[in-house]
């Protein structure tokens, strides 16, 4: 998408999320969204900014925001179970997946 949207490589400039959409079978919204994740800024060779869409930093920067989401830990801020845990391991080399039915 990005070579049509920003008409590189011979591609023909298409703006359009519409067109963009029918030509990759994709929602018109999907691609104003990944449009809108997607820009960036870029220096031309006049000095001079241009914004440009960015495959490379669109997906990055979804990959950031995917790494974030999910539940909390189980473990969460029992630190007494932390500590319990880690002693566990370290001093008598128990397997963190081993059943720990002594607690």
């Amino acid at each position: 998408m990005q070579n049509y949207y920003n008409g590189a490589n011979t591609y023909k400039k298409i703006k359009s999320p519409t067109l963009l959409g029918k030509l990759f079978g994709k929602n018109e919204r999907t691609i104003r969204r990944e449009l809108h994740g997607g820009k960036v800024e870029h220096l031309n060779t006049h000095l001079g900014s241009i914004i440009e869409y960015n495959a490379y930093f669109a997906q990055e920067d979804a990959e950031s925001k995917y790494s974030a989401k999910g539940p909390e830990l189980k473990i969460g801020m029992d630190w007494v179970l932390v500590n319990k845990v880690s002693l566990m391991i370290k001093e008598y080399h128990y397997s963190p997946y081993a059943d720990m039915v002594s607690f």
